[in-house]
């Protein structure tokens, strides 16, 4: 695994990522010009996601770390092996920084807003094949979206806004305490993820410390299909136990949704 920390400029500031590839070195330097029309610094109106030959074409993955308030960033212990598990099928996975949180600019809000900005930022620039110091890694033209506790929250409910976006994995979504963490947000932010027809993994441990696991079985009934739910024997909101499990269903799960 590589893994390359990079600054991605959005309209507000920077956004703090790393980006890691199953590759053993980065593909050629970029002729001057063209790698100053994939610069990370400059977002433009389209998409970029035109494929590049010479690059190997990947499925990306965008992880989404729990709240920042209380500690939460891209270096969670959850995002670090789900990271890990998603190198090992093949993918280019991007972990960063919500803003405010670690390197990133601004700071964090109440509502969940500048954060869903944040995401769809970080999608558009593996889309624009994640430009690092002038060199493209790869083409992307799948975008699978991970969110973990309040990055749950965040992450899915962005599942449509993109069409390279083809599904979403909400681990411990805490469903009893969204409204403290994006307000009066939270139902819409629940509704846009429950009714999206894109696929969806929903994983949580029967002994959740924020929302009870009957309280999740339901919400889960609740989702369009396609979805699948993942409910783990024993484990909390922490994930200090079956964390391998975990990770090894959310790698699986989306290897076959790419394939």
């Amino acid at each position: 695994m590589q893994e390359t920390p990079v600054m991605v400029e959005d309209e507000d500031g920077c956004i703090e990522a790393a980006v890691a590839m199953p590759l053993p070195s980065l593909p050629p330097r970029l002729s001057s010009s063209t790698s100053a029309a994939a610069s990370s610094s400059s977002p433009s109106p389209s998409s970029g996601n035109l494929s590049q030959p010479g690059l190997p074409t990947l499925p990306a993955a965008v992880l989404c770390h729990p709240w920042g308030r209380l500690g939460g960033c891209m270096d969670d212990h959850v995002i670090l092996s789900v990271r890990n598990a998603l190198i090992d099928q093949g993918f280019l996975v991007c972990r960063f920084n919500f803003r405010g949180v670690g390197n990133s600019s601004g700071s964090g809000s109440f509502t969940g807003v500048s954060e869903r900005k944040n995401v769809l930022r970080v999608c558009k620039f593996l889309l624009e094949g994640a430009p690092i110091a002038g060199r493209k890694l790869a083409n992307v033209e799948k975008i699978v979206l991970v969110g973990y506790s309040y990055g749950s929250v965040i992450a899915c409910s962005v599942v449509d806004k993109m069409e390279e976006i083809v599904g979403a994995v909400a681990i411990s979504y805490p469903l009893r305490y969204a409204w403290a963490l994006v307000c009066w947000k939270a139902s819409k932010y629940w509704e846009k993820f429950a009714c999206s027809e894109k696929s969806k993994l929903f994983l949580y441990g029967t002994e959740d410390d924020f929302t009870g696991k009957d309280q999740l079985h339901s919400a889960f009934k609740k989702l369009k299909h396609p979805a699948q739910e993942g409910c783990f024997e024993g484990v909390n909101h922490f994930w200090i136990r079956e964390r391998q499990q975990l990770t090894k269903r959310i790698s699986e799960w989306a290897r076959d949704l790419v394939n």
